[in-house]
């Protein structure tokens, strides 16, 4: 159980009341005691009506209102006068954080009192990826889209790290510290103010750290999408400039800028629009140099911490680039001619002038780099012309070749042609012939059909006639044998009779004499008198 301190979270808002609603709903579902938890939403000139809403919803926030947008930097320090907490939240109103979020990052930041800011594992909204998760060459990887110089993302930080920055859109800064370093830097506006942060606080001595158990999800880019993409850019490659001339020891800046310089102008060359950012990017930066000035003497001035003992502990911020054998080479050249410059006297026009020999050198490195590579182009173009009219001459063979198969083919197409219309002919006499055989098959099944039917007519009509003579014959052979058997009958009275009687007395006296014989053939054959 840990001693809970009080904490300010700060949102900075801008329109957007969907996300400011979500992230706000978030955070009532915070293991944090809510009397320890101040609420403190910063609106940067919102015209969508949205922080009376957020007042009418959110009864439990104190509301802050800017009268224009006065950029993160400003809103950020706004929010944090007003904070009375021992720590301060920082928290973009595109996050939603989980419930563990602050608790996470209080215990880590209570366990360390050398601890300034402790910064969260940033996923994606469906949490299936690291939006950001704590790297040195975050900071500076000097590309319009990042993911062409950096590395690969960690997925998953295994345990808390040390970093030279935490991401000020979910983070916790213990107040004192905040305030001694004098927060953000008020002329950034936008982008690149959480690295300048946490680099001066890093140089006081104090830590960033990263907690990958306080998690918050990210819409992204809620803010900057309604930003145009070459104002965003010149944000970036300015705010860029003056982190690295503020932070840098005056040795490690004479190796560093010109090739951060370098790099910026060299991605810009083939794009107008780009070209006319980092113009406007470097005509700030010289317009706020006397400033600039001011600010880094006071940074280095207070810094403990050596630029090489910072890096050695946390990663180079330019490694992403450095880890390019071209930009390595680039680097290299431009630190040997500057590996004693000393960018720290007092007179501004001295150090301007310093400057302005870096850019020269920078623009005369990168037409050197242009005519040697248009030189190389002038030479993979003559190999490409030469290639061209090896290819031209195949081609024309080729050419010749395909005209000789086409005219081949045109004879080929008349045969075929020729074909064609013959077995449309025939076809077109097949299908008359048919035609015809199937109409005079139509008219034999007709005429069948009927000889079938007349056929059938005639059998029937003589089947019944020989079923009619059957019949009266049965009935004749019926008569006739009644009449026969009476004539028979008279016949057999009459004239037989007396030869019946007749036979049948020669009968009976055949058979006494029978009878006679036998009984003395027995009798002379045995003893015993005869019955």
């Amino acid at each position: 159980m840990i001693d809970h301190p009080k904490v300010s979270v700060i949102i900075l808002a801008f329109n957007g009341l969907e996300h400011s609603t979500t992230c706000l709903s978030s955070l009532r579902k915070l293991d944090y005691p809510a009397s320890k938890l101040e609420i403190i939403v910063v609106d940067n000139g919102s015209t969508d009506g949205s922080p009376d809403k957020i007042e009418a919803s959110f009864p439990e926030v104190h509301l802050v209102r800017s009268e224009t947008n006065t950029g993160f930097s400003r809103g950020a320090n706004l929010g944090a006068s007003k904070a009375s907490g021992e720590y301060l939240a920082l928290l973009n109103n595109d996050m939603r954080v989980d419930p563990l979020w602050l608790t996470a990052l209080v215990e880590r930041a209570i366990a360390d009192g050398r601890c300034s800011c402790v910064g969260s594992l940033v996923l994606n909204w469906e949490g299936t990826a690291v939006d950001f998760a704590g790297r040195a060459d975050d900071a500076f990887c000097l590309a319009s889209d990042f993911n062409t110089d950096r590395g690969p993302e960690p997925l998953s930080p295994s345990e808390e790290t040390a970093n030279l920055f935490v991401s000020a859109g979910a983070a916790l800064f213990r107040a004192s510290h905040f305030r001694e370093v004098g927060g953000f830097d008020p002329d950034y506006f936008l982008y690149h103010e959480d690295v300048d942060l946490g680099w001066r606080l890093c140089l006081k001595g104090y830590k960033c750290l990263l907690s990958p158990k306080s998690i918050v999800y990210h819409q992204g880019g809620a803010t900057s999408k309604k930003l145009p993409t070459e104002y965003v850019q010149q944000l970036a490659q300015r705010n860029i400039l003056f982190t690295l001339f503020k932070n840098l020891e005056a040795v490690t800046l004479s190796r560093l800028f010109p090739f951060a310089a370098y790099v910026l102008i060299e991605r810009c060359r083939w794009d107008p629009a780009a070209q006319a950012s980092i113009e406007a990017s470097l005509r700030e930066f010289d317009e706020s140099f006397e400033s600039l000035l001011l600010k880094r003497a006071e940074v280095q001035r207070t810094r403990v911490i050596s630029d090489t003992d910072l890096f050695s502990m946390l990663g180079h911020p330019l490694d992403c680039l450095l880890a390019q054998e071209r930009y390595k080479a680039i680097h290299d050249d431009l630190a040997t001619r500057y590996s004693h410059s000393d960018i720290d006297p007092i007179d501004a026009d001295e150090a301007r002038s310093l400057i302005n020999e870096w850019m020269r050198t920078v623009h005369v490195r990168l037409e050197s780099d242009l005519s040697s590579a248009l030189s190389e182009s002038i030479s993979q173009v003559s190999g490409l012309y030469s290639r061209f009219l090896e290819e031209e001459s195949e081609a024309a063979a080729a050419k010749s070749e395909a005209e000789k198969l086409l005219s081949r083919l045109a004879e080929r197409e008349e045969r075929i042609q020729a074909l064609s219309r013959g077995i449309v002919r025939t076809r077109s006499t097949f299908t008359t012939q048919l035609r015809d055989a199937e109409r005079r098959f139509q008219a034999l099944s007709t005429e069948m059909a009927n000889t079938t039917t007349d056929l059938s007519r005639q059998i029937l009509e003589k089947e019944a006639r020989i079923e009619s003579l059957t019949i009266e014959l049965a009935r004749i052979k019926h008569t006739l044998g009644w009449r026969l058997l009476d004539v028979y009958g008279r016949v057999k009275y009459r004239w037989l009779l007396p030869i019946y009687r007749l036979f049948s007395g020669s009968k009976q006296r055949e058979s006494a004499a029978v009878v006679s014989r036998r009984i003395k053939t027995k009798g002379a054959g045995s003893s015993s008198p005869p019955v």
